[in-house]
């Protein structure tokens, strides 16, 4: 035991240090689509934001993964690259032609992901009404209700 270096008591070894985590992007989505006594087939504007605020130098590549099966929907722009918590947000045109049927109310989800990790998601709520075509049921209405006179006092009495 006269000193360290001629034992094998003592052993120095180097471990480097591991490397920083990776700057990882984080989606965050804001908006919502609401579109209320819509015509059919008229074609109705709307937008969202896509940020990212994950860590500083990180840079988030995302797309549209789904919306709803109703309607037809145009997207602009439908995916982004390289989006950094610095920059400002993006904003996504939206564009939806009113499905035909009437006296509908429509609802859904356009969801949003992070290309490099699927489970970060957002989403962006959607609903639109489309009431019954309201003169073509009073012109039936009134109609009915000259052929049948009785109808009319009894709708005044429930001021119907």
């Amino acid at each position: 035991y006269p000193n360290p270096s001629q034992n094998d008591v003592f052993k120095i070894e180097f471990y480097p240090p591991e490397p920083p985590p990776p700057d990882e992007p984080n989606l965050e989505c804001d908006g919502n689509l609401k579109w209320k006594d819509i015509e059919t087939g008229a074609v109705l504007e709307g937008n969202f934001e896509v940020l990212n605020i994950g860590n500083s130098s990180s840079q988030l590549n995302w797309k549209i993964e789904s919306y709803p099966n109703w309607g037809t929907w145009s997207f602009d722009p439908i995916e982004g690259y390289n989006l950094t918590p610095e920059d400002v947000p993006i904003s996504v045109q939206v564009m939806v032609v009113a499905p035909d049927k009437e006296n509908t109310e429509y609802d859904g989800n356009i969801i949003i992901i992070n290309k490099e990790n699927p489970e970060d998601t957002d989403v962006i709520p959607v609903t639109l009404n489309i009431p019954r075509n309201r003169e073509l049921y009073d012109n039936f209405r009134f109609r009915f209700i000259d052929k049948f006179p009785i109808l009319q006092r009894i709708l005044n009495v429930f001021r119907l």
